[in-house]
């Protein structure tokens, strides 16, 4: 839910609904890829591999094409100004970190070594874009907003770019690049700028499980994924075990909820085994019926 904006000029409002209308446009786009990726990864024919091998792609080139680039100008411009003042620089990191967590989702995704990781690193890169632009959306534009010296109409210009068009945004430029190495905007704590992961998204120059030899019993390290979107993202990998296939889970703790919930999703879907029992890591098998 959008929260209410008031702007100091026409222009300033206007650019406000144009911001919003672009970042729903945008998580719309990868909300879409993602649940094609999904669908493929579950389906049970036997081409399902290849499918779900090009969904994976597809997500991959909208991320480096659309996402991470409206990632870069949103860091350069309005998390810039954002620094710039007192009442919102620590939202701006906040959201500096944010932005560096959906790079590394991104990056996950493209070195994914089998299609379980793949699912679940698609999952947690729009659950995290997703929430990140409505926090930007909901609390960063209002803040700008109440500063008379920020103009949100020049905000929007220098986001334009990014998703200009039909819902594809401009491959991202050297302008981009060259914004995202400034110190300056750096999106967290390491500096993981998102216009310096562009090609890392895409997969290329880097040899994956993608088109090859897949892997007889993935993994998924749940305790890697944030807690809000934990099971979502373990069910969304889940769904993409084959009949007599199985997926390894490390969870940080005895996923008791966890199973029940999925219980209540797919009554008896699954045989689960505990395979590792242990402080820091709990290692559970579940082999789909």
């Amino acid at each position: 839910m959008n929260t209410l904006v008031v702007a100091s000029t026409q222009a300033d409002a206007t650019a406000v609904e144009e911001i919003r209308a672009r970042h729903t446009e945008l998580a719309a786009a990868l909300r879409a890829r993602t649940d094609a990726l999904f669908a493929a990864a579950g389906g049970a024919t036997t081409d399902g591999t290849t499918a779900a091998q090009a969904a994976r792609r597809e997500l991959q080139e909208f991320t480096a094409a659309a996402v991470l680039p409206h990632l870069t100008r949103l860091a350069a411009n309005t998390l810039a100004q954002a620094r710039e003042h007192g009442g919102t620089r620590l939202l701006a990191q906040s959201l500096a970190g944010q932005q560096a967590g959906i790079v590394g989702a991104a990056q996950s995704l493209a070195h994914a070594p089998d299609p379980i990781a793949g699912v679940a690193a698609a999952g947690a890169l729009t659950a995290l874009t997703t929430a990140h632009l409505a926090d930007v959306d909901d609390h960063l534009l209002p803040a700008l907003a109440a500063l008379p010296v920020v103009s949100l109409a020049d905000l929007a210009a220098a986001l334009a770019p990014a998703t200009a068009g039909t819902g594809t945004a401009a491959p991202a430029t050297a302008d981009d690049a060259s914004a995202a190495t400034d110190p300056a905007l750096a999106v967290g704590p390491d500096h993981a700028e998102p216009a310096l992961a562009v090609e890392a998204a895409t997969g290329h120059g880097h040899t994956c499980a993608c088109g090859g030899t897949e892997v007889a019993e993935p993994e998924l390290d749940a305790r890697t994924v944030p807690h809000p979107i934990r099971h979502a993202t373990v069910f969304g990998a889940l769904d993409a075990v084959q009949p007599g296939a199985s997926m390894i889970l490390v969870a940080p703790h005895d996923p008791l909820p966890l199973l029940a919930q999925l219980e209540q999703r797919r009554p008896g879907a699954f045989d689960v085994i505990y395979v590792e029992r242990a402080p820091q890591a709990w290692r559970l098998r579940f082999t789909r019926n």
